[in-house]
Parts: structure tokens; C-alpha cells; sequence
């Protein structure tokens, strides 16, 4: 078993990294919309948002 205090760091660190990549996704779509580009930002497996 791993200690309390890792498990809390590691999902924190996820967490940290999930935002960052929501960041990432939505400033690219924003790129895409004002570039008035037909741009797909997920790959069609991925269900519409």
C-alpha cells in the first residue's frame, strides 16, 4: 500500500496536469475559431462535446 501522503500529491499533480491540458485545448479552439479555420481540435473517436 502506498502512504496517504503520495496518493494526495499524485492527484494533485494529475489534477495540476488535467487543467493545464483543459488550458491547452481551449486556447487552441480559440485559435481555431478566430483563424476562421475548419480545425477538428479531437480526433473523431472522441464523441462531440
Amino acid at each position: 500500500m502506498q502512504s496517504p501522503e503520495n496518493v494526495v500529491e499524485r492527484r494533485r499533480k494529475e489534477k495540476t496536469m488535467l487543467r493545464q491540458r483543459v488550458t491547452t485545448l481551449e486556447e487552441d479552439l480559440e485559435k481555431g475559431v478566430s483563424g476562421g479555420k475548419k480545425c477538428r481540435p479531437f480526433p473523431s473517436k472522441h464523441p462531440k462535446l
